[in-house]
């Protein structure tokens, strides 16, 4: 059979770094197919996308690839290990994906392995520390950390302090508890970090991109302020569109206030993912905010 590619991929926008990580893939696998798994108008966050996903996965054909598909908001909209379990179930399920790219901070994939095993295993040593470390108020991420460190070692905990680590020890994870066993394959993030707010930068970050969009003079004319910066001439395709729409945003936090209002503290404690609390804290600040950004540093705790 053929080498068939496969990607799990926000382009949010699809920027210069993302065409250099598809290209190397392509290259390393010898692939003649990609397929992208891509989340939908909402991303990780929980915020809307910088475009429609029409258009993102637009952008993506025109560089690239050769098939798009949606990653369900329920998996988009979560915590690493289920943005991962749905976006592996997929590539899985298509029966015909030989290899599976990520882009990562280290760019080396034994090490990231041996984490991804470590977790994988669940021994009652790491069980320990977790509880341990939880039971002191410390966030999961953290107790998750302090257990690594102590089984394996500074240099390995280290690992799990960068984004797209913890995305790709969460995929290898996930692909070893469901037997799926591509040939994986990581590439070095090059150019700016994934929250460097430089859109100078030769290999701008998508966080920087879209504060660009943002804070521009004229935040519709997104074509004219990503000209240079998005590659395949794909700046063309937000001519015209009207993005970071301030009225829009505002609209979508009324929305969130709705919700919070109306329902009871226990049933937004019972929101996939929330609970601890939540619910009372979301209660309290609702009425003090007047939008999603303060809401959220409003209820951000260690918990």
């Amino acid at each position: 059979m053929k080498p068939v590619l496969g990607i799990v991929a926000e382009y949010n926008p699809f920027h210069k770094g993302h065409l250099y990580h598809l290209e190397e893939s392509k290259k390393r696998s010898g692939a003649e197919r990609t397929v992208v798994v891509m989340s939908g108008n909402f991303t990780q966050r929980g915020e809307g996308a910088f475009a429609d996903k029409w258009l993102r996965a637009e952008a993506a054909v025109r560089c690239g690839a050769d098939l798009v598909l949606e990653l369900p908001t329920f998996y988009a909209c979560n915590s690493a290990e289920y943005f991962a379990q749905g976006a592996i179930g997929i590539l899985k399920g298509l029966g015909c994906v030989s290899h599976l790219s990520f882009g990562s901070e280290l760019g080396d994939l034994e090490p990231l392995q041996k984490v991804a095993d470590l977790l994988t295993e669940e021994t009652a040593a790491l069980q320990t520390i977790l509880r341990q470390q939880l039971d002191k108020g410390v966030s999961f991420p953290r107790a998750r950390q302090e257990a690594v460190k102590r089984l394996a070692g500074p240099e390995s905990a280290e690992l799990l302090a960068s984004p797209n680590n913890i995305l790709a020890v969460e995929y290898l994870k996930v692909a070893k508890r469901c037997q799926f066993s591509p040939e994986w394959i990581t590439v070095e993030r090059k150019g700016a970090g994934y929250h460097d707010a430089d859109a100078e930068a030769e290999l701008a970050s998508a966080s920087a991109l879209r504060n660009l969009v943002r804070t521009g003079s004229n935040a519709g004319a997104a074509a004219e302020l990503l000209e240079d910066k998005l590659p395949c001439g794909t700046a063309k395709l937000y001519e015209n569109q009207k993005l970071y729409d301030a009225a829009a945003e505002k609209r979508f936090f009324d929305l969130v206030a709705y919700k919070v209002l109306s329902l009871s503290e226990d049933k937004l404690d019972r929101i996939l993912a929330a609970g601890e609390g939540l619910g009372y804290k979301l209660k309290k600040e609702i009425n003090r905010v007047t939008s999603l950004e303060e809401l959220i540093s409003a209820v951000s705790s260690k918990r």
